[in-house]
């Protein structure tokens, strides 16, 4: 089964938003390779039994703050070569004791979290380090250029200068990152460090962003 129909199976909303041909085009041939992969936002974990179907040989680290649901939720999807835990993603010490108690960094890492401007930014920045090299951090569900309806955590809303989307566009065309919510010292590792940055405009709701740490 390819990744939609394996989606489709396990019920993730993923293939609704249209992502998953993009992801078996880029992370296809790992499918058999033992990887590590991260993905913050468990909910009812479908996408958690998706990836453990796809990946046949990877550990799929799944990590919520438990808003949505309990901690016992969440720790009885740790089943097999799936592995839960909790943490916030907008703060940085939940995401070192989570990357700790996994221990070792990961091939892939896929934020389809909170969708807030600062949570998507705070993680993209302290996480990136651990990735491997040649790794991928994909973020899901960004925001249109300029949002009308307000909300999603978007603070600047006449210029949309803090929408994730536009940082990382914004270093598409000047290699470099600007972001209110990351530290000067994240900013010159990512600016140092991403390769490059594929960001697909699917529709309004599905807007999905690739980036690859280099070599």
């Amino acid at each position: 089964m390819n990744l939609t129909e394996l989606g489709t199976a396990c019920g993730t909303d993923k293939v609704g938003h249209r992502y998953t041909p993009l992801y078996e085009g880029y992370l296809g041939h790992l499918r058999n390779e033992p990887i590590t992969l991260m993905e913050i936002g468990v909910h009812l974990g479908y996408s958690l039994k998706m990836w453990e179907a796809y990946f046949t040989k990877g550990l799929i680290c799944g990590v919520d703050n438990c808003t949505l649901i309990s901690a016992d939720q969440l720790k009885s999807m740790s089943v097999g070569r799936i592995k839960t835990f909790v943490a916030d993603q907008a703060k940085r010490d939940q995401l070192q004791k989570a990357v700790q108690e996994i221990g070792q960094d990961f091939d892939i890492i896929v934020d389809d979290g909170y969708h807030y401007q600062e949570h998507q930014q705070i993680s993209l920045a302290f996480l990136f380090p651990f990735l491997k090299k040649g790794g991928v951090y994909v973020v899901e569900d960004l925001c249109p250029k300029s949002y009308p309806g307000g909300g999603w955590g978007i603070t600047d809303m006449k210029n949309f200068t803090d929408i994730t989307t536009n940082v990382l566009e914004q270093f598409k065309t000047s290699r470099k990152i600007t972001s209110l919510y990351m530290l000067p010292k994240e900013i010159e590792y990512l600016n140092s460090n991403i390769d490059k940055i594929e960001i697909h405009y699917i529709n309004k709701d599905s807007i999905i962003a690739f980036i690859w740490k280099k070599q």
